[in-house]
Formats: C-alpha cells, structure tokens, sequence
C-alpha cells in the first residue's frame, strides 16, 4: 500500500496490515527519486536490488548529526587552541575541575543512541532521540530544523556538537587533547597523559618508593583504575591509599617519596615539578 503526498512530493509505503488491520511504515522515497528508498531497517534482501538504493533512517540521521558535530567541533578546537584558562578554574567547592577526571589521549568512542518516531513520516518528518536530545529532521530539506534538551535543566539553545560530543567540560578535554598532539598542552596534563599512556592496557603496575618499598597495584577489571593511583588534593597530586595496593599504604603518599613506576622492565620517573597546578 502506498500513500502519495503530492504536495511534499512524497510517498510512503506501507507493509501489509496485520490481524488487528494496523499498517506499518516499511520506506519512503521522494518522488523525484523513487529508486532511493528510506526504511527504519534495512533487511539482506532489501540489498539484493541491485536497481534500488536502500538507506536505513537511523544511521542516515545519525550520520548527518555526526557530520554536522564534527564541522562545529573542528571550529571550536580552531577557535580555542591557544586557551589555556579551563585548567586552572576551580569549581564552587575550590577544586580543579578540569582535573577532576583522568586524562585522555585519544577520542572517546562514541556510541551511536538513535530512536526514531514516524508519527509524521506522512509529511516527510522524523522525530527522533539522539543522545537523549529532542531533534527534528526534514526528509525533504535534508536537514534539521530543530535540536532541543529533553531535560529541563539544560540550555535551551543547543547544537550538534553538542548533541554528539557533550558541553564545556567534554569540549575542553578534546581541546586538551589536540594541544597534548601539539604539544602545547598545560605542562601537567601533558605529565598525566604520559603516564596514562605506560599504564595503558596494563592490569598491574609497580610502585617503587625511594625507601625502598615495592607496592603492587592490581586490577581485576577492565585495566589501571588511573583515579585509585594518582589522588589529587588541593593543587598537588599524591599517591593514592587504594585497596587494590599491596600493601595497602596507611596513607596517601607524597610524590617526593617516589622513585618510579614499573611494569616488567619498564619504568616511568614522574616529574613531580609538573605535576603542581599553576
């Protein structure tokens, strides 16, 4: 079954009804180009015709978010290369916030969060959820015509960039981490990168201190918990007391009581002076 919006030049396809008689949308084509058709799922057969062009609504809406976040971000990192600012501001209580999470030296993987809603698909309108952000798209104009918060407390102007890549605080990590790639980057999260990068893929690590003593952190998760080694207080980092440390210290340590940390033969000597806030 077919219904022919002539004044949007559209039309919509319908599957066969079920028993309760209800129509389910099964694709759209514009009807300039009927040979392209849009389906919420694309199945193996649809790509068995080799005279149609099949594309799935969710990853073609997603994708044009994604493109349209990456051209905003691209901008923003431009416009903001040189800012150092983000890392020394303190939030309300008095901390770092910037350093309130481990650093990162690659981009985050994005995981794709789409639903769609076809109550206007008649009129050639998505409605969807992306990231849990209210969007509008217009199957005719190729194009959002809105983005907006599903909560309340959020901003109410709102853009792809940040629909797909987070606000400020997120933002100022991928800043962080084009500077870190130019080397540029503020001298102590250049230090923590660094050491993030010896503790990647690892389940354990050494800690050797100047006493002597040999502490063994462990994980029996995913990899180095990087928060339950490195402890930040006020503006200097210390040692961690985590409980996956053997021994377990009776209290934070003092980076001047390192010597370095080791992983087989390999070793990594922090330079303490980087790691003072400043």
């Amino acid at each position: 079954m077919k219904i022919v919006n002539q004044e949007k030049g559209i039309t919509v396809l319908l599957d066969k009804p079920s028993r309760e008689g209800e129509f389910k949308f099964d694709g759209l084509y514009l009807n300039n180009n009927p040979d392209t058709i849009y389906k919420k799922y694309v199945w193996g057969y649809d790509k068995k015709e080799a005279d149609k062009i099949y594309i799935d609504l969710l990853d073609y809406i997603y994708d044009k978010m994604k493109e349209i976040a990456d051209s905003q971000l691209k901008v923003h990192i431009d416009q903001n290369i040189s800012n150092m600012s983000f890392y020394t501001q303190k939030d309300k209580y008095g901390y770092y916030e910037f350093f309130s999470e481990s650093p990162i030296f690659d981009y985050p993987k994005i995981q794709k969060d789409i639903t769609v809603y076809l109550n206007d698909i008649t009129e050639g309108i998505v409605n969807c959820k992306i990231n849990n952000r209210e969007c509008v798209f217009d199957l005719i104009k190729d194009r959002f015509t809105k983005i907006k918060p599903t909560h309340g407390y959020e901003r109410e102007y709102i853009t792809a960039l940040n629909v797909i890549y987070g606000y400020e605080f997120a933002l100022n990590k991928l800043v962080a981490l084009e500077q870190y790639k130019k080397g540029i980057a503020h001298k102590t999260y250049t230090e923590l990168v660094n050491l993030k990068k010896f503790f990647d893929g690892k389940k354990s690590i050494k800690i050797k201190l100047k006493s002597g003593q040999v502490i063994e952190y462990k994980s029996d998760h995913y990899g180095i918990n990087f928060n339950q080694i490195m402890h930040l207080q006020e503006d200097r980092y210390f040692i961690h007391d985590s409980y996956d440390m053997k021994p377990r210290p009776s209290k934070i340590i003092d980076l001047s009581e390192l010597e370095c940390f080791q992983y087989g033969k390999n070793t990594y000597k922090l330079n303490i002076e980087n790691l003072i806030i400043e």
